[in-house]
């Protein structure tokens, strides 16, 4: 089930941080050059640049967007069922479908 933006707010972080948990359990949540999507691209609130991962998590696609500064470690900014199919251009078609 894609979340909206409305039903991500209703739902708050606690969602999102079973996701996130379980995929840290399994190994599955830090992205490699074959999860990129698209970046960098400009952050619309504060200076630095913003990159897009998807990950595919027990048969669902994962958004991922991570924040990189000059200054600051890498922060995960959205970690969450993605709400649109995901792009992957370093990707060849069977990883495209959910198989690695």
């Amino acid at each position: 089930m894609a979340l909206g933006p409305e039903s991500r707010k209703e739902s708050g972080w606690p969602h999102r941080r079973r996701h996130h948990e379980e995929a840290t359990r399994r190994g599955n949540s830090v992205p490699v050059a074959r999860d990129y999507c698209e970046g960098p691209l400009p952050d619309e609130t504060q200076p630095g640049e913003v990159w897009v991962f998807g990950k595919h998590i027990e048969g669902t696609e994962v958004y991922i967007k991570l924040k990189l500064t000059n200054t600051e470690a890498p922060k995960c900014l959205s970690f969450h069922p993605a709400e649109r199919t995901l792009h992957y251009p370093f990707r060849n078609r069977k990883m495209k479908e959910g198989r690695t």
